[in-house]
């Protein structure tokens, strides 16, 4: 197979696997690729816990003012120190330190509330067979456990389709559609027969919630870790992620994207992820903004 921006994405022939799942109003997705989105489970990055930690949950506050101190961020394989940074920049950069001290702060059952919310633990609303993904973070949970999970390690696992729908519902005003895949049946003739319509599933996070996300995660464009989507036709809020694999001294990195187009009025949500594909910056961004080109330019 080769890749080539489009309708139906496809790619080989490199050391990376890559999975790519593309959601328009009726959520189509290419190919193999769609079992891979829905079936595969891979750890988090940074994308969830962004969103957990940004979250107005009851009883605690995280401020986008307050600085938290960052000595030592990233992956064994590409380490930044950001210095001082408040909930904005530590979002924008990527900033591992700062995601840790905020999650513990939050404490574990919060973390759980918050992604239990997102429907981590939960059935999601599809008639395809999927994979649900896992949050074991909880009120009994250490220090250490709640600082991987604040940093989408630890235990925790997703679906690209998963993260996708999460993108999708914070350009949507925190309400999340049902994901379907044909948009209409025709017979011999070219006469429709049936037509699907788009249709609420419920809100996962208020407005007020998805507008701080919508608004840091356009940060990451304009300044932070996906500068690269930034100076087109079109504008772009996403979310890179690095999420670390592998045991022992041998270790490796799945690069994450996740994000969406037109943020004033947005058209399409995708999630990326490349196995083994470094940070995400290094891989997934391009590969976004290759969908993004295709369906704006091509």
């Amino acid at each position: 197979w080769t890749w080539s921006p489009g309708p139906a994405n496809h790619y080989e022939g490199s050391a990376y696997t890559m999975k790519i799942l593309y959601l328009d109003c009726g959520m189509g997705a290419a190919g193999d690729m769609l079992s891979a989105a829905l079936l595969e489970l891979l750890p988090d990055p940074d994308a969830f816990v962004a969103q957990v930690n940004a979250l107005g949950l009851p009883g605690v506050h995280v401020s986008r003012e307050r600085a938290v101190k960052c000595g030592i961020t990233g992956t064994r394989l590409s380490v930044t120190v950001h210095g001082q940074e408040d909930l904005r920049s530590a979002f924008a950069y990527s900033c591992n330190s700062a995601f840790a001290e905020m999650g513990v702060r939050l404490g574990g059952k919060s973390l759980r509330e918050a992604g239990e919310s997102l429907l981590f633990n939960k059935k999601l609303p599809l008639t395809m067979d999927y994979k649900s993904s896992v949050l074991s973070v909880d009120g009994k949970s250490g220090v250490p456990l709640m600082m991987q999970t604040s940093i989408g390690q630890g235990n925790t696992l997703v679906s690209p389709m998963h993260m996708a729908m999460v993108a999708s519902a914070i350009a949507n005003r925190g309400v999340l559609m049902k994901p379907y895949l044909i948009d209409r049946v025709e017979n011999y003739n070219g006469d429709q027969v049936k037509k699907y319509m788009p249709d609420a599933y419920r809100e996962l996070l208020p407005v007020s919630e998805a507008s701080v996300l919508a608004e840091l995660m356009e940060g990451v464009v304009e300044y932070g870790t996906a500068t690269s989507l930034g100076g087109q036709g079109y504008t772009v809020a996403g979310k890179t992620g690095s999420a670390e694999y592998g045991e022992g001294e041998i270790k490796d990195s799945h690069s994450w994207f996740v994000g969406y187009s037109n943020v004033e009025d947005p058209d399409i949500a995708v999630s990326v992820i490349i196995e083994g594909g470094g940070t995400g910056s290094e891989s997934a961004v391009p590969v976004a903004g290759a969908i993004f080109n295709s369906y704006y330019y091509e």
